[in-house]
């Protein structure tokens, strides 16, 4: 069997395998809006919003990976990572605090970024000297100063300034680190720092890129199948553990879905043996005992 064929049979395989655990599983939970849920509607609709988000983001990487797309698929992780720092630290606390944080989400940060965008956009309008009502995507970015005063009026710089960085992801990072298991705490630092060299192509992932590239054309497989297995596995670990976050909000107990659970558990064992495997067999060796 040619390597190359192989090597996309090994990520096509473990990702659809994945993909069937992830489905078995949100399908075992669903409907995801109980009546019986012990929080109010202002808070379990935005938990599930963000929690479908999070499912969506997974089920779109396993795509990637099921075609051999790994480094577009690294780029969905740092989505994962990102949408799980936020949905662990909205959901952690009483009600009142989660509210609290949940209008800082939907309310305050847009804001502060529809200012941000208002400001930019005027000086673009001030230096190059368009009219803005020729441009609609220029118009609709502008605010009315009445707006702008409202808002200022509500929160000093300071104020803005500390909650703006406290939902960059190094404050999210930093307000969580206490709460995260130490692997679990690593894994979504390295995701975020790898998938933000990915998405700004920076020197050393072009490097890296190359590296792969090379290793390919001489029918050498075992870091891009290692690559896609860890990053699969990050992911569905990642999701893991908001699901199970997800549970105890929604006051539902895992054991209900063991089965499902333990299914989904292997598939991650799975891919962190390949991930490790690969780099100490050959393709053939590791596709034999999939």
């Amino acid at each position: 069997m040619e390597e190359h064929i192989t090597y996309e049979s090994i990520l096509n395989k473990v990702a659809i395998d994945a993909g069937e655990r992830l489905k078995e599983l949100v399908f075992a939970i669903g409907p995801l809006y109980r009546k019986t849920s012990p929080m109010p509607d202002k808070i379990q609709y935005p938990l599930i919003y963000l929690y479908t988000s999070l499912i969506e983001t997974v089920e779109s990487l396993i795509i990637l990976i099921s075609f051999g797309r790994t480094w577009d698929a690294k780029l969905l992780g740092r989505m994962v990572a990102e949408g799980a720092l936020k949905f662990l630290y909205i959901f952690k606390g009483s009600n009142e605090e989660i509210l609290s944080k949940l209008d800082e989400y939907l309310n305050i940060i847009p804001s502060i970024n529809r200012v941000k965008l208002h400001n930019t956009t005027r000086d673009l309008i001030d230096k190059v000297g368009v009219e803005p009502l020729k441009h609609q995507a220029l118009l609709d970015a502008l605010l009315s100063e009445e707006e702008i005063k409202r808002f200022k009026d509500s929160y000093s710089d300071k104020e803005l300034n500390r909650i703006y960085s406290r939902w960059l992801n190094n404050g999210l990072l930093k307000s969580l680190k206490d709460d995260l298991e130490p692997n679990l705490y690593i894994s979504l630092v390295y995701d975020y720092k790898l998938s933000s060299q990915i998405a700004h192509l920076d020197a050393d992932i072009l490097e890296q890129k190359k590296d792969f590239a090379d290793d390919m054309r001489e029918g050498k497989y075992v870091k891009i199948i290692s690559f896609g297995a860890s990053a699969l596995a990050n992911s569905l670990v990642i999701l893991l553990i908001c699901t199970l976050k997800y549970l105890h909000l929604q006051g539902i107990d895992p054991e209900k879905f063991d089965k499902q659970l333990s299914n989904y558990h292997n598939v991650i064992i799975k891919l962190h043996e390949i991930e490790a495997r690969a780099w100490e067999t050959k393709v053939e060796d590791i596709w034999s005992k999939e």
